[in-house]
């Protein structure tokens, strides 16, 4: 036998040995992908991932705008990551979603590993499948935008956190470093969990005289400073993150003590944890923080630490609470509820009522699950009847992206085989953002900003001329004072009744006009010859 053949042996048996070890691992993998593939574009392109798959396609495609995003303060990495899935498929959506469910995928692995860690294999297990199956997480992780990979980076910065406190290598040194620089690649909320982790580092170095941790210590924030270093030496990153005071309070606005907002935050958690997370799940994860805290071991101690004061910090910090920014936070419970899960497995006395009644409660919130996938509309309107943390921008009005898809096809059909030349306000979201990174994806689409602010001077003209098949893409009538050249030619129905998207063309020119080439000059030559590349 040559010694390619015993090589690739080799490594089958090895895999196979991988796969027996972690089969249950495998199989709560394979129930996660079925279900988070399935109908994954079903709900229409959400106003912010147009924009992040926009900024994502320009990042990995145009020289210069590596860090666009930036501007608005968001860190680019998973920009980067959508950009370049784009040139696996002709859907920017699909890409940038199916991004977001392998992100998820390395959480749950994280999940199970921690879980393992901390208790045992069915503690694991149990973490693994309630974090694939609760309907929040379904919806995050199905979604290409930030919170995904900011899961992943805060569940694996704390598992090697943990192995960091038990065995002070510079291994887990670095990872740690590594996968906290990556959070902060992603978002500035991976910042939360550095203060309890800080705390913990400062106790075990301080007070229990652990001095072995020093050295690896500084090994970590190195790595972490070595990853980063792509943004920390930006100018760019520095002025923008005063921009985050949009959504959370600055430190001297916290030394005012909005009680109220803390209030209003603290109920947003519960209402969002039983509605979302589903309530038994939630109720036995509260249950499962309490009887884990009782246990008094460190490492379960720094976990209930880590997870509990990271929580408070976020209903303390953030301004208005929403799914969104408390999701993040979240996959923890699924811990502390496997936990509980687990005991009730454990009652000899009710043997088969304890595992019939665990089983029940993790099928709950698959069901939920389901619905969502199958009819995310309904799911979303359904249960916003009950509660006003429902995701609704999702399906309502001008955030959500129903209409997208017709706008897109009616476009390039209009178009034709030759390039048609596509116009959109300066505001960023839908549509704007959504038909300009749809438009790359087409051979005959141009798109470009338009505003009368951006032409000194249009107003002495009555109309405007083209070689080119011109569309107008606007919310509802809005035509950024460029009213006077164009006419309605589609408008596009949606699922609120007070928004629609409206494709105007230029009205025919019998008087004084100016050609759409001689506005945009150049540009337009730079935008065919990309095109052409």
């Amino acid at each position: 036998m040559s010694e390619e053949s015993l090589s690739f042996e080799f490594s089958l048996n090895s895999l196979i040995q991988k796969i027996k070890k972690y089969k249950y691992l495998v199989f709560v993998l394979l129930i996660y992908f079925t279900l988070y593939v399935t109908n994954l574009t079903k709900l229409p392109i959400f106003n912010d991932e147009a924009i992040y798959l926009d900024w994502g396609w320009t990042a990995a495609h145009w020289p210069g705008y590596l860090y666009q995003s930036m501007t608005d303060g968001k860190q680019p990495l998973m920009m980067w990551l959508f950009g370049i899935a784009s040139n696996f498929a002709n859907d920017p959506l699909l890409t940038g979603r199916f991004v977001s469910v392998l992100l998820g995928g390395f959480s749950l692995i994280g999940l199970y590993l921690t879980a393992k860690a901390l208790f045992n294999e069915r503690v694991a297990i149990f973490s693994s499948l309630l974090f694939s199956t609760i309907p929040i997480f379904v919806f995050y992780n199905r979604q290409a935008l930030l919170e995904a990979g900011l899961i992943f980076s805060i569940i694996w910065s704390f598992y090697y956190f943990l192995k960091f406190i038990q065995k002070p290598d510079y291994k887990n040194a670095s990872l740690l470093g590594i996968f906290f620089g990556v959070g902060l690649f992603i978002k500035t909320t991976i910042l939360i969990f550095a203060f309890p982790m800080t705390l913990i580092l400062l106790w075990q170095i301080v007070i229990k005289k652990r001095s072995e941790l020093t050295t690896p210590a500084i090994i970590s924030i190195g790595a972490f400073l070595a990853v980063d270093t792509l943004i920390l030496i930006n100018p760019v990153f520095w002025e923008a993150l005063s921009s985050n005071s949009r959504y959370s309070y600055t430190f001297g606005e916290i030394l005012h003590f909005p009680i109220n907002s803390w209030v209003n935050n603290s109920i947003g958690f519960f209402e969002i944890g039983l509605f979302f997370i589903t309530p038994l799940v939630f109720i036995i994860s509260l249950t499962g923080i309490f009887l884990i805290a009782k246990l008094k071991e460190r490492d379960k101690a720094i976990f209930i630490f880590v997870f509990c004061i990271s929580l408070l910090m976020e209903i303390i910090l953030t301004r208005s609470q929403s799914q969104r920014y408390l999701v993040p936070f979240l996959p923890f419970l699924t811990i502390c509820s496997a936990y509980v899960l687990d005991k009730f497995w454990n009652i000899k006395k009710y043997d088969l009522a304890s595992k019939i009644i665990v089983v029940f409660i993790v099928l709950t919130p698959l069901i939920s699950s389901l619905y969502l996938i199958v009819n995310p509309y309904q799911y979303i309107k359904k249960i916003s009847d009950y509660t006003s943390y429902s995701e609704t921008g999702y399906i309502y009005g001008q955030t959500s992206g129903y209409g997208i898809n017709e706008l897109v096809s009616y476009i390039t059909e209009e178009a034709g085989e030759d390039y048609g030349y596509v116009f959109f306000a300066l505001t960023a979201g839908n549509p704007e953002n959504a038909i300009d990174v749809y438009s790359q994806m087409t051979n005959n689409l141009l798109t470009f900003r338009m505003d009368s602010a951006l032409f000194p001077g249009i107003e002495q003209y009555s109309c405007i001329t083209s070689s080119k098949p011109v569309f107008y893409v606007a919310r509802n009538n809005h035509r950024s004072g460029m009213h006077q050249f164009l006419e309605l030619k589609k408008s596009i129905k949606t699922k609120s009744d007070n928004y629609s998207i409206n494709v105007y063309g230029l009205k025919k020119c019998e008087d004084k006009g100016i050609a759409i080439e001689s506005l945009y000059g150049p540009s337009i030559n730079e935008l065919i010859r990309r095109k052409n590349l």
